[in-house]
């Protein structure tokens, strides 16, 4: 009983904190220290209905607004067609575009990620050093390769795939609000080691930097099953979608066995896909990377959130001419790439 009690003061204190915190970013823009601890202790202790109270208040203070940009790289979604796609992000969590990035676009992304130098992520059980290298397919050194963000904002390709009006419009109908765009990582994943590394990302987990979020993963190679096939638990994103078992645990990475024991096999999505694969994301919904047992897997990432409250992450530059369209895209909606910043 007493161990109830104390539970229950624990979780008045974290929404009492969180509403302070979320009321401080509102006025000013900014959170104090404890932001993100206070965020996923109320998440995890209401099964992610603080997360919905906090998107709710968003879309009163930040509507949808209509986007008058013309796309250069994806087609036009009619709304009938945002409207499907919207309602199967809802229930599923995950949505695979019908179209696809185009050949040419991705070999140009794949040459500057084989001729561009990125950080050798450490693995589990390793002392970080920061090292960077050139991948060499014939002898991986890490198994994680990524790319600096700066270097990849400055990439024509990025930038334009950036402020797509295509992809925008897919996060506001989501988030029934502004969204903007606030993190992108590129990397290679190798056969470097021969276990799943939870530093990869290749064990279950669930991602709570901000409030509403999906994540757009490129596939810029063929991804097969013995490659690294991206993997997602349909409907756990919805709140009460992971059960409170899991919950108490916090923030840690799970095995597959938790999994399978608590949702059916078919609710355990599979993603194998060819190069230029689009697949969006509510990675609020357990997920990972699975482990590369042969040759590697090269994805592009980019986000779009409701809010940049949560943790604390600092703005990467964007390098631009002030006429070019990114630019003038920035212009026209600050907030839609507050998460940025624009050096021109």
């Amino acid at each position: 009983m007493l161990k109830k009690i104390k539970r229950t003061i624990r979780q008045l204190k974290n929404a009492l904190l969180l509403l302070v915190a979320f009321c401080r970013y509102g006025l000013s823009g900014k959170m104090p220290a404890w932001t993100g601890n206070v965020h996923i202790a109320s998440f995890c202790a209401t099964s992610g209905r603080s997360n919905d109270w906090m998107s709710r208040v968003l879309s009163l203070f930040f509507p949808p607004r209509k986007i008058e940009f013309e796309s250069t790289v994806l087609s036009p979604l009619p709304e009938a067609q945002l409207k499907a796609l919207t309602a199967e992000l809802d229930q599923n969590g995950y949505v695979i575009l019908d179209q696809r990035l185009p050949a040419e676009l991705c070999d140009r992304l794949m040459h500057f990620a084989l001729t561009q130098e990125a950080v050798l992520r450490q693995t589990d059980g390793q002392r970080h050093v920061h090292q960077t290298a050139l991948y060499d397919a014939a002898n991986p050194r890490a198994v994680i390769y990524d790319f600096e963000k700066e270097a990849i904002l400055g990439n024509p390709e990025v930038q334009a795939l950036l402020i797509d009006p295509t992809l925008i419009s897919i996060a506001q109908s989501y988030f029934r609000s502004q969204p903007i765009a606030d993190m992108l990582s590129m990397w290679w994943s190798t056969a470097y080691t021969d276990k799943p590394d939870g530093e990869a990302a290749q064990m279950y987990h669930f991602d709570m930097d901000r409030i509403k979020w999906l994540k757009v993963f490129i596939y810029l190679t063929d991804v097969g099953k013995n490659n690294g096939p991206h993997y997602f638990v349909s409907g756990s994103h919805r709140s009460g979608g992971i059960p409170d078992a899991l919950l108490e645990r916090g923030y840690v990475r799970l095995q597959d066995e938790d999994i399978e024991r608590n949702y059916p096999a078919r609710n355990i999505r599979e993603f194998t896909a060819p190069q230029g694969t689009i697949l969006i994301e509510d990675t609020r919904g357990l997920h990972k990377g699975q482990h590369i047992r042969e040759g590697h897997r090269l994805i592009l990432q980019f986000q779009f959130s409701n809010s940049c409250f949560g943790a604390e992450t600092s703005k990467p530059v964007i390098k631009a001419g002030a006429d070019t369209a990114l630019a003038r895209m920035i212009r026209r909606y600050p907030r839609m790439f507050s998460g940025y910043k624009l050096h021109s």
